[in-house]
């Protein structure tokens, strides 16, 4: 899910749809739109190309502010983290490793990355544990 506030007091969710060649977010043109917080828990994963994701969300952002995701950190192993099943859903099913999440917030311009470790939770399909982080960047021009 992913989610974003306008005003540091009031957010609110939605869905970011590709519109003639603008982002369109809650019926507002990209052009017009300006976040002080965008946030995405438990849906990186989802997302074929995390890269242009965070671009686009990067994007949305207010200089100075700031893209949150919450997701699946890579088993130290490298192993599969989804059952089979869930493949045509979610094309990372082996997590982020740091590398790539940086890589996809730097590549977006966004700076002051940070990473850090969440929770551990079960995985509800497999019976498998698997650690969650928590990555902060932010818009500086």
């Amino acid at each position: 899910m992913c989610g974003a506030s306008r005003r540091p007091w009031r957010s609110g969710r939605g869905t970011v749809r590709h519109s003639r060649g603008a982002y369109d977010f809650f019926g507002i043109p990209s052009v017009l739109l300006r976040l002080h917080m965008a946030q995405c828990c438990a849906s990186y994963h989802h997302f074929p190309s995390v890269a242009a994701t965070t671009r686009v969300l990067a994007s949305l952002l207010k200089t100075g502010g700031a893209l949150l995701i919450a997701d699946i950190r890579a088993a130290p192993d490298g192993r599969e983290l989804f059952a089979p099943q869930h493949r045509a859903i979610v094309p990372h099913t082996r997590g982020f490793e740091e590398v790539d999440v940086r890589a996809a917030f730097e590549g977006a311009g966004l700076v002051e990355f940070e990473i850090r470790d969440a929770f551990v939770a079960k995985m509800r399909s497999t019976g498998g544990e698997t650690r969650w982080f928590i990555a902060k960047g932010m818009r500086s021009s």
